[in-house]
């Protein structure tokens, strides 16, 4: 049987409960504070990956160079997962976790968190600053749709302003091509590039100011570039007109001279306008016939 005294100095020490797997009960042992997270060592096969991860693409040379500083340097930063009967459900990490796959590693230190699992990963991603504007505007919508929140509560959650979460969830309304093509560009465009054309009104003047960003137009350029409207296309010129439009313009105008000029007609001239209106009905009965 223990000793009573041993047992209280024990359970002073680790809790009421001694098993050091059951959580943090041994911080004050180890003069740990009471909040202090758990790390658990965590067999790769064991993790569901992909629920709650806000990333929409990872690079697979990014996650290769990671694998290198991995097996030189260790994994420094645990994952994050949330623990789910008896599975761990991965919150953040998803970089981490594949480049300990590609070393071929079986287990991976993990710290087991509590709480919101998509806030808890779309701030991990936030803080290492591993999310393009996209997909943290992707992240904070659908914490929006999930949870009601207004955009001052998801400034609190993702620690940035309500100006700054009103400006990055404006970014999903671009176009989809433009989204697609920021996506492809593998970050050669600025988050805060995307959120100054996100905040212009009309497609086609975001799709002007992303070609001015595709050039290399810096956010200062942008904003220059929204004071002067779009120059408008050249009208196109006017078709010159042909020769027998330009002859039938001076019959016009000699029809018009004849008119005032008529009490000066005599049997020569009256003469000539009937040959002229003979030659005129033959043109119409011509064309007539071409068009039946």
């Amino acid at each position: 049987m223990a000793n009573p005294r041993f047992q209280r100095r024990t359970d002073d020490l680790l809790g009421a409960s001694s098993d050091l797997s059951a959580g943090p009960s041994g911080a004050g042992l180890f003069g740990l504070s009471a909040g202090f997270p758990k790390m658990v060592e965590v067999p790769l096969a064991e993790i569901e990956r992909g629920r709650h991860q806000p990333r929409h693409d990872i690079d697979p040379e990014g996650v290769a160079a990671l694998a290198a500083s991995i097996a030189r340097n260790g994994l420094l930063n645990p994952i994050l997962v949330r623990r789910e009967g008896e599975r761990y459900v991965l919150i953040g990490g998803e970089r981490r976790l594949r480049a300990c796959e590609q070393l071929g590693r079986p287990t991976i230190f993990a710290v087991i968190v509590k709480g919101d699992p998509d806030e808890l990963s779309l701030i991990d991603n936030i803080q290492r600053q591993d999310l393009n504007a996209v997909e943290i505007a992707g992240g904070l919508a659908r914490l929006l749709e999930a949870h009601g929140y207004t955009h001052e509560e998801l400034g609190a959650i993702a620690g940035m302003s309500r100006v700054s979460v009103t400006r990055l969830l404006r970014v999903l309304d671009l176009p989809p091509d433009l989204l697609i093509e920021f996506e492809a560009a593998r970050g050669a465009v600025s988050r805060s590039a995307l959120e100054e054309i996100a905040a212009t009104e009309g497609d086609d003047e975001r799709r002007r100011l992303w070609r001015l960003v595709q050039g290399g137009a810096t956010v200062r350029a942008l904003k220059e570039a929204k004071k002067r409207p779009a120059p408008r296309p050249a009208a196109a010129p006017a078709p010159r007109p042909g020769a027998v439009t330009r002859g039938l313009r001076i019959m016009l105008r000699l029809a018009g001279a004849l008119k005032v000029h008529r009490s000066g007609f005599g049997d020569p001239e009256r003469q000539a306008l009937l040959t002229l209106r003979a030659e005129i009905d033959a043109l119409l009965e011509e064309g007539g016939a071409g068009g039946r």
